[in-house]
Order: C-alpha cells, then sequence, then structure tokens
C-alpha cells in the first residue's frame, strides 16, 4: 500500500508533464514533420 507522500508525488508527477505539453507542445514534437512549424527550424 502506498503512503500518502509517494501519492502526492505520483500525482505531480503525473500532472507536470500535462502542463508542460499545454504550456510547450513544439517539445513534445519528435518528429519534425508532424508539425509544419517546427519542421521550418530544422
Amino acid at each position: 500500500m502506498l503512503s500518502a507522500e509517494v501519492m502526492v508525488c505520483l500525482r505531480l508527477m503525473s500532472s507536470i508533464p500535462s502542463l508542460l505539453f499545454y504550456c510547450f507542445p513544439e517539445l513534445f514534437t519528435l518528429e519534425p514533420q508532424v508539425r509544419p512549424k517546427s519542421a521550418r527550424f530544422c
């Protein structure tokens, strides 16, 4: 059984990528051809 501290840590770690994806979606484009906007700078 997980403790409360571990649950809070897991919840924070699961919310941080979604926040990063919301603020900086271009960081998550692994392939340049997915987004034509980022393909211009490659």
